[in-house]
């Protein structure tokens, strides 16, 4: 009996395992022409996708956002994991362009090259760089907001994820959001980067300085993927889904409908962060410089003090005819000037202390 039942056991993982192997015969091949490395302009991107105040506007119809079905029906559900440069080339073109504009030399390993963008927010001031002028100076200790150049329409079944090149993580550079781009998203892309570092950043234009992964969802439930095999356009794609039951747990990024929005400027809206970094050394320079040039007048003021109160006693003194009220009353000044100047080199020593204490903390 046991070893009938370690038959079975043996047939359905076989069958199991032969069922995984068609199905991914059905993926694509990665000796096929579809991996050829291109050209480095997209031959499909439109002149607006080369427009650096224009790119990130959605297209005016479907048909010239060019998606496919396959951009809600994953064409190989049996595909797992994170994408290799094969397959995200597979599914760029699969869903009717993925990545736009698309350059095949930034594909890497598992990921693909987020390039510099134009337009920026550096410490408040807004920056547009140029061909002409290509560099980004990320002051130190400095909040700055980038743009990539690519959009990115992404399928219901994909996520992205993107994070700084690691050259510039050793620089102290840090990329400040949640890298999880949503299935569905559709726009371009921004992000804050802060430079913790005390010496200037570099980025340029067009050049890599971020990259993106690519992760299947796990598949829909057969009834929702039995559905979106019907679809043909993204209008009836959120018409079922407002059909869908109030029970249900099936969601589109939102709602179906992705808003477009202007990278970095649709998100701060009036608003214009800084670095909290950089103010408190501002502040922290200010307070050395004022500290220094109070404890430098207080000791000005003590040596001042101390002549004054001898030359009063030595006069007094040399006058033989000196009342005794007076000197009593000497005696008394000069007790109260000792209490005052011990006060004063007291506070005096905890400012240097304090000082001293600061200026080392501050020094990188």
């Amino acid at each position: 009996m046991a070893s009938k039942r370690a038959g079975l056991v043996s047939n359905c993982s076989r069958s199991d395992a032969n069922a995984t192997r068609r199905s991914l015969r059905a993926a694509p091949d990665p000796s096929a022409r579809l991996f050829t490395v291109g050209p480095v302009k997209d031959p499909e991107a439109s002149a607006s996708e080369y427009d650096p105040l224009q790119y990130w506007r959605e297209p005016d119809s479907f048909a010239a956002k060019r998606l496919t079905p396959a951009y809600w029906s994953d064409p190989w559900p049996n595909l797992q994991g994170m994408l290799t440069s094969e397959y995200i080339r597979a599914y760029h073109e699969a869903v009717g362009r993925m990545i736009r504009p698309f350059d095949p030399e930034r594909l890497k390993t598992a990921s693909y090259e987020l390039t510099l963008g134009a337009r920026h927010v550096v410490e408040k001031k807004e920056r547009r760089i140029t061909p002409e002028e290509p560099r980004l100076v990320l002051p130190p200790n400095s909040l700055s907001f980038v743009s990539t150049e690519q959009v990115l329409l992404l399928p219901h079944y994909l996520v992205g994820r993107f994070d700084l090149a690691i050259d510039f993580i050793y620089q102290g550079l840090l990329l400040g959001t949640g890298p999880q781009v949503d299935p569905g998203f559709q726009g371009g892309l921004s992000c804050p980067l802060h430079n913790i570092s005390n010496e200037e950043i570099v980025l340029e234009l067009g050049k890599p300085f971020a990259k993106i992964d690519f992760a299947k969802t796990v598949p829909r439930p057969e009834r929702v993927r039995a559905a979106w095999d019907g679809l043909s356009t993204e209008k009836e794609l959120r018409r079922w889904l407002e059909d869908e039951p109030a029970s249900s747990s099936s969601r589109l990024f939102k709602g179906g409908r992705p808003k477009w929005r202007e990278p970095i400027f649709d998100y701060l809206g009036a608003k214009r962060p800084t670095s909290s970094v950089k103010a408190l050394q501002a502040r922290l320079d200010r307070y050395r410089t004022f500290g220094w040039s109070a404890l430098a007048l207080g000791v000005i003021a003590l040596l001042v003090g101390v002549p004054s109160l001898i030359l009063q006693a030595t006069d007094l003194f040399n006058n033989d005819l000196a009342p005794k009220e007076t000197v009593t009353k000497l005696e008394q000044q000069t007790a109260a000037h000792d209490h005052v100047l011990q006060a004063r080199i007291e506070h005096l020593e905890g400012a240097v202390r304090s000082l001293q204490k600061q200026s080392s903390g501050a020094k990188p």
